[in-house]
């Protein structure tokens, strides 16, 4: 095992919740977003591992990482703009 530091909650998930995004949209930020930070600390995550971490499936987990790896988070980054932000960045 490899000890390492996450962020479970940051002020970006926070931003992104008060300007409209979904609780799914932010879960699978946020999992993206984990799994980068263990991976820079040179550790990685399964997928029980973050499930442990935020409450949800291991499944769900694996939905969310589909999801953001087929770039359904460009929806969330298109929306953003729309709206005169500047997107979800991960």
């Amino acid at each position: 095992m490899v000890p390492v530091t996450l962020m479970i909650a940051s002020e970006e998930d926070l931003r992104l919740r008060l300007t409209g995004y979904s609780a799914k949209e932010i879960r699978r930020y946020r999992v993206a977003r984990m799994l980068q930070e263990a991976y820079e600390q040179g550790c990685v995550l399964n997928f029980a591992d973050v499930s442990h971490l935020i409450g949800v499936s291991a499944g769900k987990i694996g939905k969310d990482v589909n999801a953001y790896l087929t770039c359904e988070i460009i929806y969330c980054q298109n929306r953003d703009k729309n709206r005169g932000g500047e997107g979800a960045s991960a």
